[in-house]
C-alpha cells in the first residue's frame, strides 16, 4: 500500500514507465509513448517526418521524452495540458547547417575524384578510341546481356572535364530538384557555367571527329553494341 500511494503522488513525468522497444515515425512512436504513459504527448510538423527508436525500461517517462527530444534536435514544451515536441527556428537553422555540411563534403567529395581524372585524361587518339571499342566488343563477347565495359567517349571526357572546373558550392543549393542545370546564362533554379568552357567544347569537337573515324570503320559493331544497349 505504501508503494502505491508512492507512486499515485509522483509528478506524471517522474513515474516509472516500461516501454518496449519500438522503431518507427514520430508520430506512431510518440502516440505509443502517450498511450502508455497516460500523458497527452504530441509530435509538431517540425519533426514529423523523423524515424527514432525508442526503449524504455523501468525509467521516468522524462527520460524517455529527452531521448527522443535528443534524437530529433527538438523540445518539449507544455501546450494544452499535454507536451509538444517540436524544432525552434534557431534549431531548424542548425539542423539545415548540418546538412548542407554534411551535402557539401559529399559534394566535394565527387568534385576531387572528378579533378583527379580529369588530371590523368589526355587528349582521345585514334589507338586509344579502338581500344575502347575493343574492349567493350570482347567484353560483349563473354556475357553478351550486360554492358561491363563503359565506352569513355568524347561526351563523358567532357562532362568529367567540365565537372572538374565547377565548385561543389555552386551546386549544394540546387540538390533535392531532380537534376542541376549548369548555365552561361542562369536562370534562379539553375547554376552558373564557368567562363573558360570554350577549350573544352574544341577538345571535345576534336575527339570527336576521332571517334566518329572510329566507328564508321566498326559500324557492324557498332550497331551490335547498340542492340544490346537497347534490350530491356
Amino acid at each position: 500500500m505504501t508503494l502505491l500511494l508512492v507512486l499515485l503522488t509522483q509528478e506524471p513525468l517522474d513515474r516509472p514507465l516500461d516501454f518496449p522497444s519500438q522503431v518507427g515515425p514520430a508520430p506512431q512512436v510518440v502516440a505509443a509513448l502517450k498511450q502508455a504513459s497516460g500523458v497527452d504527448l504530441r509530435v509538431a510538423k517540425t519533426v514529423e517526418n523523423e524515424i527514432v527508436g525508442l526503449a524504455c525500461p523501468g525509467r521516468p517517462l522524462k527520460e524517455a521524452m529527452e531521448a527522443l527530444a535528443l534524437a530529433v534536435d527538438a523540445g518539449w514544451t507544455a501546450k494544452a495540458g499535454g507536451y509538444e515536441l517540436a524544432r525552434s527556428h534557431e534549431q531548424e537553422l542548425r539542423l539545415r547547417a548540418r546538412e548542407r555540411a554534411f551535402n557539401l563534403a559529399l559534394l566535394k567529395s565527387a568534385f576531387d575524384q572528378a579533378i583527379e581524372t580529369a588530371s590523368a585524361l589526355t587528349p582521345l587518339t585514334k589507338a586509344e578510341a579502338e581500344d575502347l571499342f575493343a574492349a567493350e566488343l570482347a567484353d560483349r563477347n563473354r556475357t553478351p546481356n550486360r554492358p561491363a565495359v563503359k565506352v569513355q567517349g568524347p561526351l563523358d571526357r567532357f562532362a568529367v572535364r567540365a565537372m572538374a572546373r565547377l565548385k561543389p558550392e555552386d551546386f549544394i543549393d540546387h540538390l533535392g530538384r531532380g537534376r542541376v542545370v549548369a548555365s552561361s546564362d542562369p536562370t534562379p533554379m539553375q547554376t552558373k557555367l564557368p567562363a573558360d568552357l570554350e577549350p573544352l567544347v574544341r577538345l571535345l569537337e576534336q575527339e570527336q571527329d576521332v571517334w566518329s573515324q572510329v566507328a564508321a570503320i566498326t559500324r557492324p559493331q557498332i550497331r551490335a553494341i547498340a542492340s544490346e544497349w537497347a534490350r530491356p
